[in-house]
Protein backbone atom coordinates (compact mmCIF):
# COMPACT_ATOMS: atom_id res chain seq x y z
CA UNK A 1 0.00 0.00 0.00
CA UNK A 2 2.92 2.36 0.72
CA UNK A 3 4.25 1.83 -2.61
CA UNK A 4 1.21 4.01 -4.02
CA UNK A 5 1.38 7.10 -1.89
CA UNK A 6 2.94 9.95 -2.62
CA UNK A 7 5.87 10.60 -0.19
CA UNK A 8 4.58 13.32 2.56
CA UNK A 9 5.25 16.36 2.24
CA UNK A 10 6.85 16.59 -1.70
CA UNK A 11 5.26 17.78 -4.54
CA UNK A 12 7.20 15.66 -6.87
CA UNK A 13 4.92 12.58 -6.63
CA UNK A 14 7.72 10.03 -5.70
CA UNK A 15 6.34 7.06 -3.83
CA UNK A 16 7.89 6.01 -0.61
CA UNK A 17 9.97 3.23 -2.08
CA UNK A 18 11.14 5.73 -4.43
CA UNK A 19 12.42 7.99 -1.80
CA UNK A 20 13.74 5.11 0.34
CA UNK A 21 16.05 4.16 -2.47
CA UNK A 22 17.58 7.61 -3.36
CA UNK A 23 17.96 8.01 0.26
CA UNK A 24 20.17 4.61 0.49
CA UNK A 25 21.83 5.72 -2.87
CA UNK A 26 22.95 9.08 -1.13
CA UNK A 27 24.00 7.71 2.19
CA UNK A 28 26.40 4.56 -0.09
CA UNK A 29 27.24 7.18 -2.50
CA UNK A 30 28.36 9.85 0.94
CA UNK A 31 30.74 7.02 2.10
CA UNK A 32 33.22 7.95 -1.06
CA UNK A 33 32.42 11.04 -2.63
CA UNK A 34 35.21 13.72 -2.11
CA UNK A 35 37.81 11.20 -1.34
CA UNK A 36 41.53 10.70 -2.36
CA UNK A 37 42.22 8.42 -5.28
CA UNK A 38 45.12 7.39 -2.89
CA UNK A 39 45.87 3.64 -1.73
CA UNK A 40 47.66 2.61 1.06
CA UNK A 41 49.19 -0.41 1.81
CA UNK A 42 48.33 -2.22 5.42
CA UNK A 43 51.53 -2.30 6.63
CA UNK A 44 52.48 1.37 6.72
CA UNK A 45 49.41 2.67 8.63
CA UNK A 46 50.33 3.95 11.82
CA UNK A 47 49.37 3.40 15.73
CA UNK A 48 45.86 5.18 16.43
CA UNK A 49 45.98 8.40 16.98
CA UNK A 50 49.18 9.02 15.12
CA UNK A 51 49.24 11.73 12.37
CA UNK A 52 48.12 10.38 9.12
CA UNK A 53 47.31 12.63 5.75
CA UNK A 54 46.70 15.56 7.24
CA UNK A 55 44.71 14.37 10.11
CA UNK A 56 44.38 11.61 13.03
CA UNK A 57 44.23 7.67 12.35
CA UNK A 58 41.14 6.44 13.53
CA UNK A 59 41.05 2.70 12.63
CA UNK A 60 39.98 0.76 9.85
CA UNK A 61 36.37 0.94 8.31
CA UNK A 62 34.95 -1.33 5.11
CA UNK A 63 32.67 0.52 2.97
CA UNK A 64 29.36 -0.88 2.15
CA UNK A 65 31.20 -1.97 -1.54
CA UNK A 66 33.78 -4.38 0.88
CA UNK A 67 36.72 -1.73 0.51
CA UNK A 68 38.83 -2.07 3.46
CA UNK A 69 39.99 2.07 3.92
CA UNK A 70 42.26 3.38 6.95
CA UNK A 71 39.74 6.41 8.47
CA UNK A 72 41.61 9.86 9.01
CA UNK A 73 40.21 12.52 10.99
CA UNK A 74 40.49 15.67 9.84
CA UNK A 75 41.17 19.05 12.05
CA UNK A 76 37.88 20.31 13.80
CA UNK A 77 36.29 23.00 12.00
CA UNK A 78 36.37 26.38 14.62
CA UNK A 79 33.02 26.11 17.07
CA UNK A 80 30.22 27.01 14.57
CA UNK A 81 26.86 25.06 14.21
CA UNK A 82 25.83 24.25 10.63
CA UNK A 83 23.12 22.37 9.31
CA UNK A 84 23.41 19.25 7.63
CA UNK A 85 23.44 20.36 4.07
CA UNK A 86 26.11 23.04 4.93
CA UNK A 87 28.41 20.48 7.35
CA UNK A 88 28.36 18.14 3.95
CA UNK A 89 29.69 21.13 1.98
CA UNK A 90 32.17 22.27 4.60
CA UNK A 91 33.35 18.32 4.76
CA UNK A 92 33.87 18.62 1.13
CA UNK A 93 35.79 21.76 1.26
CA UNK A 94 38.55 20.13 3.11
CA UNK A 95 38.66 17.43 1.28
CA UNK A 96 36.50 15.16 3.52
CA UNK A 97 33.33 13.66 4.30
CA UNK A 98 31.07 13.44 7.07
CA UNK A 99 31.81 9.94 8.55
CA UNK A 100 29.18 7.43 8.23
CA UNK A 101 27.47 5.86 11.31
CA UNK A 102 29.90 3.33 11.95
CA UNK A 103 32.56 5.21 11.62
CA UNK A 104 31.14 8.15 14.06
CA UNK A 105 30.72 4.53 16.43
CA UNK A 106 34.46 4.04 15.70
CA UNK A 107 35.38 7.63 16.64
CA UNK A 108 33.58 7.65 19.54
CA UNK A 109 35.83 4.05 21.06
CA UNK A 110 39.23 5.17 19.63
CA UNK A 111 39.08 9.22 19.64
CA UNK A 112 36.77 9.85 22.17
CA UNK A 113 39.25 13.32 23.21
CA UNK A 114 39.19 14.62 19.94
CA UNK A 115 35.88 16.26 20.29
CA UNK A 116 33.83 18.49 22.50
CA UNK A 117 31.50 17.07 24.88
CA UNK A 118 30.52 20.26 26.75
CA UNK A 119 27.04 21.68 26.08
CA UNK A 120 26.42 20.44 22.88
CA UNK A 121 28.04 17.34 22.04
CA UNK A 122 25.94 16.43 19.03
CA UNK A 123 27.83 16.10 15.46
CA UNK A 124 26.54 15.27 12.31
CA UNK A 125 26.70 12.07 10.35
CA UNK A 126 27.05 11.43 6.52
CA UNK A 127 23.31 9.36 6.84
CA UNK A 128 20.46 10.93 6.04
CA UNK A 129 17.06 9.06 7.26
CA UNK A 130 14.30 10.67 5.03
CA UNK A 131 14.70 13.76 3.18
CA UNK A 132 14.14 15.41 6.60
CA UNK A 133 15.93 13.79 9.00
CA UNK A 134 20.02 12.83 9.42
CA UNK A 135 21.47 10.44 11.65
CA UNK A 136 24.04 12.05 14.73
CA UNK A 137 26.25 11.08 17.05
CA UNK A 138 27.10 12.31 20.78
CA UNK A 139 30.82 11.95 21.84
CA UNK A 140 29.24 12.45 25.12
CA UNK A 141 27.59 8.87 25.57
CA UNK A 142 28.08 7.51 22.18
CA UNK A 143 23.99 7.24 21.40
CA UNK A 144 22.95 7.82 18.06
CA UNK A 145 19.97 9.42 17.07
CA UNK A 146 17.97 11.61 14.30
CA UNK A 147 17.12 15.48 13.81
CA UNK A 148 16.08 17.77 11.62
CA UNK A 149 18.63 18.54 8.59
CA UNK A 150 17.51 22.27 9.44
CA UNK A 151 19.20 21.85 12.89
CA UNK A 152 22.76 23.64 13.07
CA UNK A 153 25.09 20.73 15.14
CA UNK A 154 29.00 20.37 14.46
CA UNK A 155 30.53 18.68 12.22
CA UNK A 156 34.09 16.75 11.76
CA UNK A 157 35.16 15.59 8.48
CA UNK A 158 37.21 12.48 7.66
CA UNK A 159 39.25 11.59 4.89
CA UNK A 160 38.50 7.66 3.70
CA UNK A 161 41.89 6.37 2.09
CA UNK A 162 41.90 2.97 0.60
CA UNK A 163 44.05 0.31 2.06
CA UNK A 164 46.31 -2.76 -0.05
CA UNK A 165 47.49 -5.87 1.36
Amino acid sequence: MDEELAFPGTDDGRTVAEVDAYIKAENAANLTTNQQEATMHLKDLPAIGQPLDAGVFAGITTTPDGQHCAVVLLPAKPDQRLTWQKAGEWAASVGGVLPARPVSALLFALLRADFETDDEPWYWTSEQDSYRYAWIQTFYDGDQGLTAKSAELRARAVRLIQLSA
